[in-house]
């Protein structure tokens, strides 16, 4: 019955996904046929996940909230191992493919543009809770909070809608895709912001 309910939560995800792609924050001027397909292509790769996670829950006890830390890790950790052992190739660009890299840059520069972010001061925010010393952040790893856990509302507004149990965050100019009930990195765009221009020096 479990199974039957998430594949019809999967179905009906699938499809308003689908029909919000068409609807996406690039206008009609800058939106491209390979929009549409790479918006397409990411709603699909989401769906994988999610069946192979629902395929990773039956494998292990169910997640409660709980007051115990202790029990908490323990679930979280399970379920993490579980997800490794269904990708345990995964690497960069297994979620977000050529095509979809290129379209959620379009659509955080257009962020960035409608919104007048200066990415400069953008990137002083994002940094500012990092934790010196933290570790790098590595696909089928768990996420390391001590880099902050930044996510301007103005950027994820322009982002395609992800279910509940995933969760986009900015580490540095990289945006990472986080399952948050296994703390797992699931894939990571490198180079999602742009860098920072720099004001060029006036000649005397």
């Amino acid at each position: 019955m479990a199974t039957s309910i998430r594949a019809a939560f999967v179905a009906a995800f699938t499809f308003c996904a689908v029909a919000l792609a068409a609807e996406s924050p690039i206008d009609q001027g800058t939106r491209t046929s390979g929009d549409v397909a790479a918006l397409q292509q990411w709603t699909v790769n989401l769906e994988g996940y999610l069946v192979l996670r629902d395929q990773a829950l039956q494998e292990v006890p169910r997640l409660r909230l709980s007051s115990n830390a202790a029990d908490v890790l323990k679930g979280r950790w399970a379920l993490a191992a579980a997800i490794r052992a269904r990708r345990p190739d995964a690497r960069v660009g297994d979620m977000f493919t050529f095509e979809v890299r290129r379209t959620f840059r379009k659509l955080i520069a257009r962020g960035l543009t409608d919104h007048q972010i200066v990415v400069s001061d953008l990137m002083a925010e994002i940094t500012k809770e990092i934790v010196p010393g933290a570790p790098p952040v590595r696909v089928n790893d768990s996420f390391p909070w001590q880099l902050g856990a930044a996510m301007p509302p103005h950027l994820l507004a322009v982002l395609p809608a992800l279910p509940q149990e995933l969760q986009y965050r900015f580490v540095g100019r990289d945006l990472v895709l986080i399952d948050l009930d296994a703390n797992l990195v699931i894939d990571m765009l490198p180079d999602a912001i742009p860098r920072p221009v720099m004001p060029q020096a006036e000649i005397p």
